[in-house]
């Protein structure tokens, strides 16, 4: 997910005061250039993005982001390794019965079940299911109840949802 600035200058001060370690992976959009700026780690500076970096701002937050997310790399097989943990970490936390994976867009829509059958965690079975999905370019933690996947198919860029889906589900005898 980016970040949004009014100015470069009022990014690098909350830099300063924040305190709050940068990554490769940090994104934000400066308002009064219009433009994307990536950081960059060896240099400890931001840099705009690839091309110009100039964006239309009439975009809503969700196409602006996915605008960014197009020009991610997909996951390497560490990163997925530590995201398939963290995953597993939010499982723990949140101890649901049933999660739900959802993109509207491109009517994808899985519900898996804790049930210890075919997966050992839910990252696993949730790293298996995209593979036949898309490139996971990102995997953001911003909501405690539901993690967003970025994912990149045949130069699409879709968001899906990971949410605890328990009370989605209706029991009923037969």
């Amino acid at each position: 997910m980016i970040r949004q600035f009014k100015t470069l200058y009022e990014l690098k001060d909350y830099q300063k005061r924040s305190k709050e370690v940068f990554t490769d992976e940090d994104i934000v959009f400066i308002q009064d250039e219009d433009t994307v700026y990536k950081f960059n780690n060896e240099t400890q500076n931001w840099e705009q993005s690839q091309g110009t970096g100039k964006i239309d701002t009439k975009m809503s937050l969700f196409e602006l982001n996915k605008q960014i997310m197009g020009q991610m790399p997909p996951y390497t097989l560490e990163q997925w390794e530590k995201e398939t943990l963290a995953i597993d970490e939010w499982d723990k936390e949140i101890n649901g019965r049933y999660y739900m994976l959802l993109c509207k867009e491109i009517s994808y829509y899985t519900v898996f079940v804790n049930d210890g059958y075919e997966f050992h965690s839910l990252g696993n079975a949730i790293r298996e299911c995209l593979e036949f999905v898309g490139d996971v370019v990102c995997i953001d933690y911003n909501d405690p109840y539901c993690i967003e996947i970025w994912i990149k198919s045949e130069n699409e860029i879709n968001c899906l949802h990971l949410f605890c889906y328990d009370e989605g589900v209706v029991s009923f005898m037969r």
